[in-house]
């Protein structure tokens, strides 16, 4: 093996360098096939983002009970492991955790203002103890027919005003409960940093 360099691209005549990208192909037997390109992650430095208050919606979900649960003791073990880490505020957790992830079925919102409490939020869940703060819920079919409604302009605006006025309980409590928050709404001002944060907990099963 030897060092991938990162290929280095002229664009209007300034030589420039380019991420690199890998593609991966599978064949199955029956005639399956699979392809995925990769590239990989570019630090683009840190957040100059500054909020007067520090308190921040941390959202979870899944696609049932189960994966939810391994889902809160990944991220809880995570956020202990890496106290250290500058870049694992409260800020930068909970908008990677609003933009970065799919929202699914089962679904968990806690209102916290710092790392620690987050923490403790995830352990109230994972122990079945109800909290302040703590949002929980199961989007059914039935909810987002019901949903439907907030496709109007007075909703969206509603929304818009719950967002840009801070209303967190709201907010979060809305999330649980199949509404589909305008996340980018809370950072108009500043844009906080993507972190590197547990993925989905998927099943561990064979199909084969």
């Amino acid at each position: 093996l030897s060092r991938w360099a990162r290929p280095q691209m002229e664009i209007d005549g300034v030589t420039r360098e380019g991420p690199r990208r890998a593609a991966i192909s599978s064949f199955g037997g029956g005639g399956s096939y699979a392809h995925v390109v990769l590239e990989e992650y570019r630090d683009m430095g840190k957040s100059d983002c500054q909020v007067a208050d520090s308190t921040q919606i941390a959202v979870l979900s899944a696609k049932n009970e189960t994966s939810l649960r391994k889902y809160a003791r990944k991220l809880s073990d995570f956020l202990k492991a890496n106290r250290k880490n500058p870049d694992l505020t409260m800020l930068n957790t909970a908008y990677t955790l609003q933009l970065g992830r799919v929202p699914m079925e089962e679904r968990l919102a806690m209102v916290v203002p710092d790392i620690d409490l987050l923490i403790s939020k995830l352990a109230d869940f994972l122990q079945g103890q109800p909290s302040d703060g703590l949002y929980r819920g199961k989007v059914s079919e039935q909810m987002l027919q019901t949903m439907e409604f907030f496709n109007g302009p007075e909703a969206s605006e509603f929304l818009k005003i719950t967002i840009e006025s801070r209303k967190l309980e709201k907010v979060a409590y809305l999330c649980v409960n199949a509404i589909e928050p305008d996340w980018s709404l809370f950072y108009k001002n500043c844009l906080p940093k993507r972190i590197s944060l547990p993925t989905y907990a998927f099943e561990k099963k064979r199909f084969w």
